[in-house]
């Protein structure tokens, strides 16, 4: 295009001749012509296809394949369209229609054609319209709109038949702007020729405003260039559409199905960037969006997005807040935006516009959000948006097949659960009561396989004296469709037990999905045997209550008394109607303080047992013993059980024990001081003969260094004499420690104890091996080892090996002292351990040492025997056995039961004295 700024030696551009711009009108009003030819061929069923050249080749679309985008093409095309009837009332307008006549398309539909055109083309339309045989009309015409509003118009007007019915279709084509057109040109040439005559200087403007006059044609030409392609992108949309639809229907994968419409959404609105989102409803208070898939998003981006809340500062969060569609044209002048994280991402994922739709089910839920992004700033048109909308409408309805499906496959698991795992059996029998169906609960109540019940007669698992009822309820069910009869059968379960059920049938018979009869059974049995059990502890406890020896009373907080069993009407000498009209007042002793303690005891808890005195029909008073508690019976009402026990003779006897034990502790108490007393001689006699033993044992040894021959011998038996004296002295104090220590036992460590009484006599063969354990014991422990091993050395005689192991046994610690001396008979062994008695072939001693070890070891809380070293042979030697608790888990265990014992050979580097 030139430029309207010419310089002075450039000659002026030539303006079209007049005769040019005519021709020009006829090629438009010959291609109008040819379109009105066309869509006039297409109503009257003379075109069956169409013939359309795309970059992919020549397409061929029939009408019925192409009725979609055809309703589309008259809804988005700039013509105005309307469907007429005979009297000139508008059936059907489009919106451009309404835009033409400026007035709401609701307000276009129904009004007659008449009242909105021109006056001067009123009658000659209204003689098109009624024209008995009528080809139509093309022509220029004038409609008035609203206010008055008038618009020149081209009109096409062409006969129709709609089911029998005569109606006209009109098309009318805005020829305002022509009309400029013409009307400026006019005045153009008009200037033209009076500047022409006026001065030269005249056409230099005239070029300029022709010139602009050009460059607006050529303006509009563009516009009808850009038409023309949004109607070719409409086509296509609408294409992509229906390809989606399609898919919808056939398509098994939802998935692909998203991808479909991220593909479709990017086309449609030549956006950059796609995402579909569905909404968990139950994530937070508004919700929480999660992203199903998207369409070049960065890998933050897809991250950071995955779950969008409604407080999150993007379109999404934005949508889901308010509900409604979010289109932001550039998001760096974005208020809701401004300062959050999501702005950033944004930017970064390269994203400068975004509009984001809601995805509402076509029950008003709302499903999710499709969004498109752009990477420079864009504003949708009006187009984009409607297509998005289309696109919206099937991606709601994708994710309301999704939730659906998953529901019912939600449901169905659901259901396979509860049937799999519930207590109740559910079985479908056929019409004439085969088993089709038993859920697999049959296996846990009735030991039966379900497969193994298929096709079985329930008849076959009844008990003889129910089939009656039940072929009744069978008959009765049949009759009844779909109303629930009750039953309870006995039926035989796997291992020949019956079995009480509950059932609960119903007639299905007639729905296809079971086409049986529908029975649930419930297992009773354990309620049944319950409900026996209770009448006979019923039973039971009113005959306790009858034969009680103590009297029992059912009575009221108020002190009312409902009943009364025998024995209460033998203590107090009424009969059970004299009892019930006296209440409470007349059988207790008002006077007795404790009656109102005891009242508010058993307000406060609930419960009170102690003594009150009681009054007879006679008058006399009796103290008695009462037991009484709250219970609320079955209707509500709280009622009290009282027991009362007549304790006249207790309390007798109570009196004359403590007279008797008012004796006994005057007794044990002169006992006690008579026990001091000889405690006091025994300790100044212990005490005295110990010295005296000291002091003869030092002249002994000095005997026995000076004296020759047999004397020698008498003096060394003069010592052993003064040494068992000794040691009897050190068994008494033993036994008087154990009679007057406490009883307190505490951790001992028995490794130890072992291993220091053996250290006390050298020179004996002594092998051990003991577990490092504590036992409960008292400082009095070592004299059991020191007597046991002492009675081995001693007794065992000449080249006796003695043998100390311990072991550990469920919380216990075994100790066995085993020699080889010559052994303990059997006749002798239970009453070794008594005191004074001394084993045969043992030597001499004063009988207390095992005495004292029996003490001990029974004392804390273990036991002792002396058996056979091998079992059998007594001469071969003797084996005291003792055992203890042990003091706590953690412990070191020694050998476990069954494990080899020490060996009675010695080993390598074995000492004959001491411990090894």
């Amino acid at each position: 295009m030139q430029s309207s700024k010419q310089s002075p030696d450039t000659d002026p551009p030539r303006l079209p001749r007049k005769e040019e711009l005519l021709r020009v009108l006829e090629d438009l009003y010959g291609g109008f012509a040819e379109a009105e030819e066309t869509l006039s061929a297409i109503r009257r069923g003379e075109v069956d296809a169409f013939l359309v050249s795309t970059d992919e080749g020549e397409k061929v679309y029939t009408l019925k394949t192409a009725e979609h985008p055809y309703r589309v093409l008259i809804e988005q095309m700039q013509e105005g369209a309307a469907i007429l009837s005979v009297d000139g009332t508008i059936l059907y307008g489009n919106r451009s229609l309404a835009r033409l006549l400026q007035m709401p398309l609701e307000k276009v539909l129904g009004e007659s054609i008449h009242a909105i055109i021109a006056p001067s083309y009123a009658e000659e339309f209204r003689r098109v319209l009624e024209a008995e045989s009528n080809s139509g009309s093309i022509g220029e015409s004038t409609l008035e709109g609203r206010e008055g509003g008038r618009v020149p118009v081209h009109l096409s007007l062409q006969p129709l038949s709609m089911d029998g019915m005569r109606a006209f279709s009109l098309v009318a084509t805005d020829l305002t702007e022509r009309k400029q057109a013409e009307e400026t040109l006019r005045r153009a040439y008009d200037d033209l020729e009076d500047r022409v005559r006026e001065r030269t200087a005249e056409l230099a403007r005239t070029n300029a405003r022709l010139q602009v006059e050009i460059e607006e044609r050529t303006r509009a030409q563009e516009a009808l260039r850009r038409s023309e392609q949004s109607l070719a992108e409409e086509l296509d949309a609408a294409r992509r559409l229906q390809q989606v639809s399609t898919q919808l229907i056939q398509a098994d994968r939802v998935e692909t199905l998203y991808e479909e419409i991220l593909d479709t959404a990017v086309t449609i609105l030549h956006a950059d960037f796609a995402s579909i989102q569905m909404l968990h409803p139950d994530r937070g208070a508004g919700g929480e969006l999660r992203l199903l898939g998207h369409r070049g998003f960065t890998e933050e981006a897809a991250k950071f997005w995955e779950w969008v809340r409604p407080d999150s500062g993007s379109s999404c969060g934005e949508a889901l807040s308010t509900g409604r569609r979010v289109v932001v044209t550039d998001i760096r002048d974005c208020e809701f935006l401004a300062g959050s994280p999501d702005r950033e991402v944004y930017l970064r994922a390269g994203i400068r516009a975004v509009q984001t739709t809601p995805l509402y089910s076509r029950s008003g839920i709302l499903l999710g959000m499709l969004s498109t992004h752009w990477r420079r700033p864009h504003d949708p048109t009006q187009n984009e948006l409607r297509s998005i909308d289309l696109l919206a409408r099937q991606a709601a309805d994708l994710i309301d097949r999704k939730r659906a499906e998953e529901a019912l496959r939600a449901n169905e698991e659901r259901f396979r659960l509860l049937t799999e795992n519930a207590s109740d059996i559910v079985v479908v029998l056929d019409a004439t009561g085969h088993i089709k169906y038993a859920s697999p609960s049959v296996r846990q109540v009735g030991g039966y396989a379900p497969e193994g019940l298929i096709g079985r007669n329930i008849i076959e698992l009844l008990h003889p004296g129910d089939l009656l009822p039940a072929m009744d309820a069978l008959r009765t069910s049949a009759t009844h469709p779909k109303e629930r009869m009750t039953l309870e059968v006995r039926v035989r379960d796997a291992s020949g037990d019956w079995l009480h059920l509950d059932l609960i049938g119903v007639n299905l018979l007639e729905e296809p999905a079971v086409r049986g009869f529908l029975v649930n059974a419930r297992d009773v049995t354990e309620q049944r045997q319950a409900a026996k059990i209770l009448r006979e502890s019923e039973e039971k406890y009113r005959n306790l209550v009858e034969n009680s020896i103590d009297a029992v009373l059912l009575t009221a907080p108020d002190g009312s008394i409902y009943a009364a069993n025998a024995e209460a009407c033998r203590i107090f000498g009424m009969t059970e109607e004299e009892l019930i009209r006296a209440g409470r007042d007349g059988i207790v002793d008002l006077a007795d303080p404790r009656l109102r303690p005891a009242l508010e005891e058993r307000g406060r808890k609930g419960r009170f047992k102690g003594e009150l005195r009681f009054r007879r029909r006679d008058g006399t008073v009796f103290p008695g013993e009462i037991s009484s508690a709250v219970f609320t019976d079955r209707e509500g009402n709280v009622r009290m059980t009282t027991f009362i026990q007549d304790i006249t003779g207790r309390k007798r006897g109570e009196e004359a024990l403590a007279r008797h034990t008012e004796a006994l502790i005057r007794a044990s108490r002169e006992v006690e001081a008579a026990r001091d007393e000889a405690n006091i001689y025994l300790d100044i006699m212990t005490h005295d003969v110990r010295n005296a033993n000291n002091v003869s044992s030092m002249y002994a040894d000095l005997f026995i260094e000076l004296a020759e021959g047999e004397m020698k011998t008498y003096a060394r038996k003069l010592q052993e004499s003064i040494g068992r004296s000794t040691e009897i002295l050190k068994n008494v104090a033993t036994i008087r420690r154990t009679q007057q220590d406490s009883d307190r036992l505490v951790p001992v460590n028995l490794d130890a104890v072992a291993r220091e009484e053996i250290a006390n006599f050298p020179g004996a063969s002594i092998r051990y091996q003991g577990a490092h354990a504590e036992v409960l014991a008292d400082g009095l422990l070592p004299t059991v080892f020191n007597n046991l091993i002492g009675n081995a050395v001693k007794h065992g005689g000449p080249g006796v090996e003695v043998t100390v192991w311990t072991e550990t046994r469920d919380g216990e610690v075994c100790v066995s002292v085993e020699d080889t001396g010559p052994g303990i008979p059997d006749e002798i062994k239970k009453r070794l351990f008594t005191r004074f008695e001394r084993g045969m072939a043992r030597g001499s001693g004063q009988g207390l040492g095992l005495f004292i070890v029996r003490t001990l070891v029974l004392r804390y809380g273990g036991e002792v025997r002396v058996d056979d070293r091998i079992p059998g042979r007594p001469e071969c030697g003797a084996a005291f056995r003792f055992s203890l608790r042990q003091a706590g888990p953690g412990r070191v265990r020694g050998p476990e039961p069954g494990a080899e014992r020490p060996s009675r050979a010695a080993t390598e580097g074995e000492a004959r004295s001491g411990v090894r």
